[in-house]
């Protein structure tokens, strides 16, 4: 646990009740790279966040809301938000894309070129339902 964690703590649950507003605490490491950190915003809802160092600097990605009655073994996200070990799963496939595209610019640069890709898929689709507009209405 970090500067921010209470050093009393021992689990992520706790710490995650003990986070003072603001501030961030890690959970632990993820592999193959990164560290799975949480966040109580002021409204005291806590948010996840992968960590990651690249080129030196330190880039946070959202995975989303801590859900304390969530299942506290599911892997998966409920619709209010994660468990533990799902914000765990979440940031070890987000590392292991990061991983898998380091060459290319790591994770930041994959969401970026899906992000691209979506928004050409919907010009196009724009663009195609303009054509048909044009050409059915007379």
């Amino acid at each position: 646990m970090n500067e921010n964690c209470h050093q009393t703590v021992t689990t992520p649950g706790q710490a995650i009740n003990e986070l003072e507003s603001g501030k961030f605490c890690n959970l632990g490491k993820v592999l193959p790279i990164g560290s799975l950190e949480a966040r109580k915003l002021s409204t005291n809802a806590v948010v996840f966040y992968w960590r990651l160092t690249i080129d030196g600097k330190t880039n946070r990605v959202s995975i989303g809301h801590y859900n304390s009655s969530a299942p506290p073994k599911s892997v998966k996200p409920t619709n209010n938000g994660f468990s533990i070990a799902a914000a765990k799963a979440a940031a070890a496939e987000m590392s292991a894309k990061h991983q898998a595209n380091k060459d290319n610019g790591g994770y930041p640069a994959l969401v970026a070129a899906e992000s691209e890709t979506k928004r050409r898929a919907v010009i196009r689709e724009i663009r195609s339902c303009k054509t048909h507009a044009s050409t059915t209405v007379k």
